[in-house]
């Protein structure tokens, strides 16, 4: 079930984690701290690429753009597994509910980004900045790889792990829910390993926006509220699909029970 009410604890606990994470990345005495975090993090897997270069060429292909289509699948195929995060006869309405908190991680992340560019708190990723650096896109110029940023802050591609993991956490009660944490994390490492992104990109201003993102509309009304007018034409458009030869197998595009 989404929840319907506004829960206080909840929405409060992580509005609070949110401001003392950028607060303390904000502070100058506390900054040095994550600079420190930063820069250990990216010579510690950074520098692991100089062991090889079939290790090179792993790290390469993880940040090749379009292999970002594999956590996407991944994150999506958990409403095609009956029981294992969510009930079947429940997939459609959590799908349309990540989808309206994705809306909403948009939103936010948009005036985010307004105060990031103001107050220019955003800078060059760590492969542009620190030296020794292996960059993925001159040991591999024929792949595009993704190694470097302009403006790295905040990481937006955590942001929407964070966001996944969050939402399947908050509404689901089974006890796998949790491995979706370890599937965020894991997802947010080529960026790492590439330099594309510092840890703080991806804690700080990934976390900052996700967490802000969840607190507003997971635990008040907002989810459920959207969830329920939006149901009737998105079911009908899943029931569409449903249609066509292969998709019925899945409980995803089953009519829904009293639909």
């Amino acid at each position: 079930m989404l929840n319907q009410t506004f829960q206080k604890k909840p929405f409060i606990t992580l509005n609070l984690i949110a401001a003392v994470l950028l607060a303390s990345w904000l502070l100058p005495d506390l900054r040095q701290y994550w600079n420190q975090i930063d820069q250990g993090v990216f010579f510690l897997l950074n520098g692991t690429l100089d062991e090889g270069h079939n290790w090179q060429a792993f790290w390469a292909i993880a940040n090749i753009r379009i292999i970002d289509l594999v956590p996407l699948i991944i994150m999506l195929s958990i409403f095609l597994i009956p029981n294992l995060i969510f009930n079947s006869d429940e997939f459609r309405d959590k799908l349309l509910g990540l989808l309206v908190v994705m809306f909403f991680l948009v939103l936010i992340r948009y005036f985010f980004s307004v105060s990031v560019e103001f107050f220019a708190w955003s800078s060059a990723s760590p492969s542009l900045q620190l030296e020794p650096v292996n960059r993925l896109s001159e040991l591999f110029p024929e792949w595009s790889t993704k190694d470097s940023s302009k403006h790295s802050f905040p990481g937006d591609h955590a942001a929407v792990l964070w966001v996944w993991a969050g939402f399947v956490i908050a509404t689901s009660n089974k006890s796998w829910r949790y491995g979706a944490l370890l599937i965020a994390m894991l997802f947010m490492l080529p960026r790492l390993f590439s330099g594309a992104h510092w840890f703080s990109d991806n804690i700080v201003g990934g976390g900052f926006v996700a967490l802000i993102s969840l607190a507003v509309v997971c635990y008040t009304p907002l989810l459920s509220v959207c969830v329920q007018k939006l149901s009737p034409k998105f079911n009908s458009f899943m029931d569409f699909f449903g249609c066509l030869p292969g998709l019925k197998f899945f409980a995803l595009f089953r009519p829904k029970a009293g639909v």
